[in-house]
């Protein structure tokens, strides 16, 4: 579109990944035009995104380095309404992919509109999916009567508004859709013919590819016989080899016998010692046709270090598990043994805190009756018998002095008359 109508003046609100961006620029790049794209890089909130630092990163990189269109591309990383404030170029086509809200639309047509020239552009895109921006379409469509507007209802909708107030600048832009939807269709004639084509041409490539198929599988085929004729001699090549060594001789027949190897699948470990017993037995009697290759190396089954080092292996894992047996009784009595010292513990601790609630309970008693005495001896001291006690005391010590003999007589007469009261009350 930009290519075609020949607009210069290009702003974009909304960049996120850069795939309409990258369209615009290759777009300005052949009219010799100009694309600020702004972006507040917070991602898609709508859609429930991350900052978008990286897509606008990648689509940097995508415009500048690997297209090297950077000389008609501009990035401004700001809220579009606050850098409305500061951009005063006109546009001849504003492209709209932002919040696809209806405030958010209504506040950029007011801030960006007036600064589309008559006959320019405004794209708005999502008009399908978002259908609440469409209020805020038409709401401007009302303040410019002289506008017309289209949309196109797939991907999600796209909607154009051709800003005029001259019906010859409609004609012009009408007249411009026209040829777009003209050139579109011949666009689309043009992708079903190379479809047709690529569709003749991938058929006569997978004829081609089954009669090579066809072909390797009958050349496959020839050599069969003499891949199975090379596998015969190897094998019998390494029966020969194998054949000197008893040890070499007796596992070649184990991998050869499909029934010998389900019988001693311990073999796969490194464990021989039953397959050498089994060797033993068998190539001595005769009894299974493993002798007619084993036989040779009887002896050698017989009397082998292999042999006794394999049964003195098994009787160390026997001594190990018995061993493991005994040491796994010990941990249990042992345990048994922890339980019942923690149980016997535990009941003393129990025992230990009853006797500690106790001497509690007889603390507070003793504390009450203390509380109960020093209240008693505090009553006695504030009683007047008290005081006239005190002053009787200062009276005997003024006039009946200690070591004197006033005093010595007045304690003998203190004694008798406890005596006698003593007495009295007996």
């Amino acid at each position: 579109m930009v290519a075609e109508i020949g607009v210069q003046r290009i702003v974009e609100l909304g960049a996120r990944g850069g795939n309409s961006t990258v369209a615009l620029v290759i777009g300005a790049s052949e009219t010799g035009g100009h694309v600020v794209s702004v972006d507040h890089g917070k991602g898609a909130g709508y859609a429930g995104e991350q900052p978008t630092w990286e897509a606008l990163t990648e689509a940097s990189a995508t415009i500048t380095d690997k297209l090297g269109l950077g000389s008609y591309w501009t990035l401004v990383v700001k809220d579009d309404l606050e850098f409305a404030k500061e951009y005063h170029d006109m546009i001849e086509l504003l492209m709209i992919d932002t919040d696809h809200s209806y405030d958010q639309l209504k506040k950029e047509l007011a801030s960006w509109g007036t600064k589309v020239i008559d006959g320019g552009f405004i794209v708005i895109h999502d008009t399908v999916s978002f259908p609440e921006m469409n209020k805020a379409i038409w709401e401007f469509l009302d303040e410019h009567p002289s506008s017309d507007y289209v949309e196109y209802k797939n991907c999600n909708g796209l909607g154009i508004i051709i800003k005029g107030t001259q019906s010859r600048g409609r004609d012009r832009t009408r007249s411009l859709l026209k040829d777009r939807a003209t050139v579109l269709q011949r666009r689309i004639s043009r992708m079903q013919e190379s479809l047709l084509e690529m569709r003749s041409r991938l058929v006569q490539r997978e004829k081609e590819f089954q009669l090579m198929l066809e072909e390797q599988r009958r050349e496959f085929e020839k050599s069969i016989p003499l891949l199975l004729d090379e596998r015969r001699r190897e094998l019998e090549n390494q029966l020969v080899q194998r054949a000197d060594d008893p040890l070499s001789a007796l596992l070649f027949m184990y991998e050869t016998r499909p029934d010998v190897r389900a019988a001693f699948p311990e073999v796969a470990q490194g464990e021989y010692l039953h397959l050498l017993q089994w060797a033993r037995e068998n190539v001595a009697s005769k009894k299974d046709a493993a002798h007619q290759l084993l036989g040779k190396h009887l002896s050698w089954y017989q009397d082998n270090s292999l042999v006794q080092f394999a049964s003195e292996s098994a009787k160390f894992r026997e001594t190990l598990q018995n061993l493991t047996l005994e040491l796994t009784r010990l941990q249990m009595r042992l345990a048994a043994r922890v339980i019942a010292y923690e149980n016997e513990l535990a009941e003393t601790s129990r025992s230990k805190d009853a006797e500690i609630a106790t001497l509690q309970t007889e603390s507070r008693s003793k504390d009450a009756e203390i509380a109960t005495l020093q209240t008693q001896l505090g009553l006695i001291v504030s009683s007047a018998t008290w005081r006239l006690v005190g002053v009787m005391k200062r009276f005997e010590q003024k006039h009946f002095p200690p070591g004197s003999k006033r005093g010595m007589e007045f304690q003998r007469l203190v004694k008798a008359v406890n005596r006698a009261v003593s007495r009295r009350l007996g």
